[in-house]
């Protein structure tokens, strides 16, 4: 089995990023980094930054929590894929919950 690293980031009173990183001989392999976002006293998921079909993709989910279809990435390691995820929604969590909150 592959090393696994999972953490938590809080962004604010109302934001969370998780996420979860594999790697195999120090190199990552596979990872998911998901925004949730506190909606009437549950947390619940807007976006899922992942490469679960072995490409970097983004699901954003409906605010009644239907996953909507994948949407591709630009190509990147798994390394770069887990970065990039991270500093997009580190840099635009905000709006990509107001954007949910609004359908």
């Amino acid at each position: 089995m592959s090393p696994r690293t999972e953490f938590e980031l809080v962004l604010s009173d109302s934001a969370i990023v998780y996420a979860r990183l594999d790697t195999e001989h120090g190199e990552a392999t596979r990872y998911a980094v998901t925004l949730v976002a506190e909606e009437n006293g549950e947390l619940r998921t807007v976006r899922v930054y992942d490469n679960a079909h072995g490409e970097p993709e983004m699901h954003r989910y409906s605010l009644d929590g239907e996953k909507q279809p994948a949407e591709k990435l630009p190509g990147a390691t798994p390394s770069e894929g887990f970065n990039m995820a991270l500093d997009l929604i580190m840099s635009g969590y905000t709006e990509m919950i107001d954007g949910w909150r609004r359908g």
